[in-house]
Formats: structure tokens, C-alpha cells, sequence
């Protein structure tokens, strides 16, 4: 949007560096955020992609179901088990298996699986499966930081309010950023 990349101009002119992609090499920095948009909304990921393949004969659906880990034999996920209604189950994939717990729960079912550092999982009472350094590893918040504040535009002069715009909206961003430092700087001992 026009407010996103005023927003963007403005912080780069206080110092704050840009990034092309904040889940890429170089995470520090204001960057466009990821959205899935259709028809103009955000799309959640069940709407864009399992709505649409609800029907197929391969895909089966679990509801209040939590899964506990993925079985691997030769290396190869072949199933994985998962406890539903107080009941502990186990599906075999047919082809493949398709991981989607998102940032934290995707890192976490691998190392529940035996899928890690094998150090760290076998301090952790769990059997190493697959040795894998960089699972679970550098998970980073990346701190939304919207555009807030009143704006006066003066249609006679639309320059002029467009950039009291984007220091009002700059002066709201240092505000956001110097809390989110003080909140990270005091966390816990």
C-alpha cells in the first residue's frame, strides 16, 4: 500500500536498514511483510490450499487431533503418529507426508521425531534418528511494527500533507521500536 511504503522511506531515512526479505540472509531491518491475498483479503493457509483439495481421495483430514511425531524408516517419513480423543494412532502415507505446523510446531515435531541435533535430543531423552544441526535453530521474531498515528492532509496541498504524514507516522514507528527494546531488554534473568 502507498502507507506501507511511506512507512518503509521513512524509517530507511531515520537509519533503520531495509530488507528484501526478513526470512531471508539478512533479517535485520524494516522489510514487506509476507501475506497470501486473494480477491483482495488475507487468505489463511486452510482456505488457499486444503479447501480446494478437500475432496481428493488421497487426503484425509484429522480435526482435534495433535500429532506427536513423524516415523522415518531408511531415512524416508513414512508415517506419522498422532493421539486423537485420548487414543494414540498411527497413519501410513501412501506417498508422501507433507509437514505444515508452521514456525514453531514444524521445528518441534522433527525433534520430537528423532530429526535434530542428536546431542541436544539424546540430552533430551529422545532417540536421534537423523542428525540435523540447523533444526530448531534460529528461530526469530520479527517484531510487527505497524504504522500508527493521526495525520492532517490539506487537500489544497497534498505534498505538504503527505510528508506531515510520514513524520507523524515515523515519530509513532522510533516510539514502537524503542518499546520493543526496552521489552526484549528486560525479559527474563
Amino acid at each position: 500500500s502507498p502507507m506501507h511504503a511511506m512507512f518503509v522511506e521513512a524509517a530507511a531515512k531515520q537509519g533503520y536498514p531495509e530488507s528484501a526479505d526478513y526470512n531471508g540472509a539478512e533479517p535485520e531491518g524494516i522489510a514487506w511483510p509476507d501475506f497470501t491475498i486473494a480477491r483482495g483479503r488475507r487468505n489463511s493457509t486452510a482456505r488457499a490450499f486444503l479447501r480446494p483439495a478437500r475432496k481428493r481421495a488421497n487426503l484425509t483430514v484429522a480435526t482435534r487431533a495433535l500429532v506427536h511425531r513423524v516415523i522415518l524408516r531408511n531415512g524416508r517419513a513414512v508415517a506419522i503418529e498422532y493421539r486423537r480423543g485420548g487414543e494414540t494412532l498411527t497413519v501410513e502415507a501412501g506417498r508422501e507426508i507433507i509437514l505444515c505446523g508452521g514456525t514453531y510446531n514444524s521445528p518441534q515435531l522433527l525433534l520430537l521425531s528423532g530429526i535434530g541435533p542428536a546431542d541436544e535430543l539424546k540430552a533430551l531423552g529422545i532417540a536421534p534418528v537423523l542428525d540435523r544441526r540447523s533444526v530448531g535453530g534460529n528461530l526469530q521474531e520479527h517484531l510487527p511494527i505497524a504504522p500508527r498515528g493521526t495525520a492532517f492532509y490539506q487537500p489544497h496541498c497534498p505534498r505538504i500533507g503527505e510528508r506531515r504524514m510520514a513524520w507523524i507516522r515515523l515519530f509513532s514507528i522510533r516510539r514502537q521500536l524503542e518499546r520493543a527494546q526496552r521489552r526484549m531488554a528486560c525479559g527474563p534473568a
